[in-house]
Formats: structure tokens, C-alpha cells, sequence
């Protein structure tokens, strides 16, 4: 039986190693960095608030990997910021609340890179970190009051102040302007 046990065992080394064999050294080198300098920072969501955000950060540079994921009420304890402005999706003028984007950034330790955003329908839009850090996004998590929910655009939505400079009234901005936004990958 002992005979047996080594025989598959050896097998399955075997296996491995022509799997192993096939891929470009460099590939799996990454994959097995990345697998196994993935640390998972403790989420900050509490459990009577669900997961609404979640965030992947890696650095190309050392190949590991953090996530932080955030509740509402996460988010809310960072610095709030509200504005009035109108919308192409919206009638009349909403009431945004949320946090910037750069303040986001910034507690997360982030300052240059390539963020992509997901909303939750796998719609996703890539930008430069760089592009946050002048201002104007608001990572918002309410509308006229009310908590922003997947029927109404929620959890997230992204939305900058449209009113308040023509910049900000262009394509280029409209299509980084993602709702149900819920979870980010940031490289840099």
C-alpha cells in the first residue's frame, strides 16, 4: 500500500512538472509571487454592515498584493464632502455626498499608477491615478439624502461636479463617471 501511495505521489510530481514544463518561467514566477505575497488586510467592514467596496492593490515593482475592502459606513468615516450639480443621467439638479477620490487615494498610501474600476454589471473603466489627484471625483455613496443603492446607481458612483467647471463637461469625464461601482484594482 505504502508502494502505492509514492507511485501516485511521484505521479502527480510528475504531472506538475510537465504542467510546470509548458509556461514561460517568468509567468509562473509571477503567479506563485503574487499567490503567495497576497496578504489580505483585515476588512474594515463590520458585520452588522456589509462589504460595499472592495479594493486590490498591487505593486508591480515587488509583485505583492493588498485588499482592503470598506461598508458604508467605512466610507462615511472619512472625510465627507457634498455638492449640488446636474447630471446627463439625472433630472434636475442631485445632491452628491461621498469622499474624494484623491482623499481615498491618499489614506490608502496611493499617489501614481493605473486604476481600473468595476461596476457590478463587469463594466469597467481604466484611468491614471495622476487623474484623481487633481480633484473633482467624488466617490459617492449618496443621492439627495438617500443611501445610494444598486436600483439607483449604487453602491457607488463616481461623479464629479459638473457644474462647476466645463472640464468637467466632456466625454472623457462622462465615461470615467461609472455607477454601481464596487470594487477597484489599483497598480502601481
Amino acid at each position: 500500500m505504502v508502494g502505492a501511495v509514492v507511485n501516485k505521489r511521484e505521479r502527480l510530481v510528475i504531472s506538475l512538472f510537465r504542467v510546470v514544463a509548458r509556461f514561460d518561467l517568468k509567468v509562473l514566477l509571477l503567479l506563485a509571487m503574487t499567490l503567495f505575497t497576497f496578504q489580505p488586510v483585515k476588512a474594515q467592514a463590520t458585520n452588522e454592515a456589509p462589504v460595499i467596496f472592495s479594493i486590490q492593490i498591487q505593486n508591480e515593482e515587488t509583485s505583492s498584493c493588498r485588499r482592503v475592502s470598506f461598508s458604508v459606513h467605512d466610507l462615511q468615516r472619512l472625510p465627507k464632502k457634498e455638492f449640488t450639480t446636474s447630471t446627463i443621467w439625472t433630472s434636475g439638479e442631485q445632491e452628491f455626498t461621498g469622499v474624494w477620490m484623491a482623499t481615498l487615494l491618499e489614506e490608502l498610501g496611493v499617489r501614481s499608477g493605473r486604476i481600473v474600476m468595476y461596476a457590478s454589471n463587469d463594466y469597467q473603466v481604466e484611468t491614471k491615478v495622476e487623474d484623481f489627484m487633481s480633484g473633482g471625483a467624488l466617490l459617492a455613496y449618496a443621492r439627495n439624502g438617500e443611501l445610494l443603492l444598486p436600483r439607483n446607481k449604487g453602491p457607488l458612483w463616481l461623479v464629479y461636479n459638473y457644474d462647476s467647471d466645463s472640464r468637467f463637461r466632456s466625454e472623457a469625464i462622462y465615461s470615467k463617471s461609472i455607477w454601481q461601482l464596487d470594487r477597484m484594482l489599483i497598480i502601481h
